[in-house]
């Protein structure tokens, strides 16, 4: 049995693209041209709208890398 608090929503292009555009934004003061890549390649390859959250927080605030 599937409850609501287990159910994932998938990420849509639009979710991808937003989050995506977001990165490139964060660039411009947090993220070197590297990383931008990295997870720009991350932003579209996520299937879940929770992954896209954990790729802004990362961007807007946490200046730890992630392996």
């Amino acid at each position: 049995m599937t409850t609501r608090a287990s159910v994932r929503l998938r990420a849509g292009d639009a979710e991808r693209e937003t989050t995506a555009e977001t990165l490139r934004e964060a660039h411009a003061g947090r993220l070197d041209l590297s990383e931008l890549g990295e997870r720009l390649d991350e932003a579209y390859a996520v299937l879940y709208l929770d992954e896209l959250t954990s790729l802004t927080a990362r961007a807007a605030g946490d200046p730890a890398r992630t392996a």
